[in-house]
C-alpha cells in the first residue's frame, strides 16, 4: 500500500532520485540538482518541509512521487502558491497523480486561508508545451491556462558592444548591493503578471543564498547624478543542466530596470555587459525567460539582441480567490 509521510532531510538523496527519474519521463529540459532540491525544501524560510512537503512510499519504502506547496507570502496584491511534485514512471496512471494533486491543492489552500482575504489568490502548476499529461491532469483538478512563458536562448558568439549609456554607470555586482536591488526589483516588476512584492529577506536568500547565483558575472546599472541603483541583472549558472542542454547556459534569472528610468538602454547595457561576462567565464550560450505578454516589451529588446525562442511553458491557475470577486476587487 502506497502511503504519503513528510520529507524528511535524510531523504533527499532518494528524493533526488526519484525527481530524475521524473525528470527524464517528462522531458524536462533542465535537471534539479541534490543541492537545489536541498534549497528549495530546507534552506527556504518560507517552506516548512513537514507540513508542505510529502513524499510517497510503496511497500518496500520506495519513493514513488513527491510533492511540494511553496507560498511565499506577499501581504498585498496578489498571493501565490506553486505546486512542484510528480509520479515517479512506474506508477503513472494509476490514480496516484490525482492523490498528489489533491493533496497539494488542499495544502495550498491551508496556506492561502491564512493571507488578507481581500487579495485575490491563486495555485499554480506549470507545464511545457510538450507535457500533455501535467496539463490534463491540472485541467482535470479545475486548473486552466492563463499565461505562457517562453525560455529564448542566443550562443556567445558575435557579442553585442558594450554600450555607454548617458548618465548610467553599469559596473559588476558588489555584495552591498543585495537591498537596494531588492527594492528595484519590487519597484520594476510592480506592473508585471503575476509578481508580488519580495521580502527583504527573501531577497537575499535568493541573492546570496542559492548555489546557482553567479554575483561575479551578475550586474547593477547607477544613476550618474544620484548614485541610486536603478537596475540590475541577477545571473546564474546551472553545471548539471550541461549533461541534457549540451551547453554551458549563462541565465540572465533576474532583470529589471525601475520604470522612470526605462528607455535609457539599460536592459539592454545590462544584458551585453552579462553577455561578455558570460563568455569570459567560460560559457557558450545565455538564456533567459520571458513572459509572452509582458508589458515593458522586452520580448523584443531580447530578440534584438540575438535571443531566440527555444521552448514555452504554461502557467496554469486555480484561482482560490479570483480577482473579479468584490471582497478581492
Amino acid at each position: 500500500m502506497i502511503q504519503p509521510r513528510p520529507i524528511r532531510l535524510d531523504d533527499v538523496p532518494k528524493l533526488h532520485e526519484l525527481v530524475n527519474a521524473i525528470e527524464t519521463e517528462e522531458r524536462n529540459p533542465y535537471t534539479l540538482s541534490r543541492d537545489e532540491l536541498l534549497e528549495i525544501l530546507f534552506k527556504d524560510s518560507d517552506v516548512v518541509p513537514e507540513t508542505d512537503a510529502r513524499v510517497w512510499l510503496d511497500e518496500a519504502d520506495r519513493f514513488v512521487a513527491w510533492a511540494l506547496s511553496s507560498h511565499h507570502p506577499s501581504g498585498e496584491r496578489l498571493e501565490r502558491v506553486f505546486l512542484a511534485g510528480g509520479v515517479h514512471p512506474d506508477h503513472l496512471r494509476r490514480g496516484l497523480g490525482s492523490e498528489v494533486l489533491g493533496w497539494q491543492i488542499a495544502r495550498g489552500e491551508a496556506q492561502l486561508a491564512g493571507t488578507d482575504a481581500s487579495v485575490p489568490a491563486y495555485l499554480a502548476v506549470e507545464a511545457y508545451s510538450w507535457q500533455a499529461g501535467r496539463e490534463r491532469l491540472a485541467v482535470a483538478h479545475g486548473f486552466a491556462a492563463e499565461r505562457w512563458f517562453d525560455e529564448l536562448q542566443r550562443p556567445l558568439d558575435e557579442l553585442p558592444p558594450l554600450p555607454e549609456l548617458a548618465g548610467v554607470d553599469i559596473r559588476p555586482w558588489q555584495p552591498e548591493d543585495t537591498a537596494a536591488t531588492g527594492l528595484v526589483s519590487n519597484a520594476a516588476f510592480a506592473d508585471h503578471w503575476g509578481s508580488t512584492p519580495r521580502s527583504a529577506d527573501s531577497w537575499a536568500e535568493t541573492v546570496v543564498g542559492r548555489v546557482a547565483t553567479r554575483l561575479d558575472v551578475s550586474f547593477v546599472a547607477v544613476d550618474q547624478t544620484s548614485g541610486e541603483v536603478v537596475g540590475y541583472s541577477l545571473n546564474s549558472h546551472y553545471p548539471e543542466d550541461e549533461a541534457i542542454t549540451g551547453r554551458r547556459d549563462g541565465w540572465i534569472d533576474s532583470l529589471g530596470t525601475l520604470r522612470e528610468h526605462r528607455g535609457r538602454g539599460i536592459a539592454s547595457g545590462l544584458i551585453a555587459h552579462s553577455l561578455h561576462a558570460f563568455a569570459e567565464a567560460g560559457m557558450n550560450s545565455s538564456m533567459l525567460g520571458v513572459d509572452t505578454d509582458n508589458p515593458s516589451g522586452a520580448y523584443g529588446i531580447y530578440e534584438r539582441l540575438g535571443y531566440r525562442p527555444q521552448q514555452r511553458m504554461a502557467s496554469l491557475l486555480r484561482w482560490v480567490r479570483p480577482e473579479s470577486d468584490p471582497v478581492a476587487a
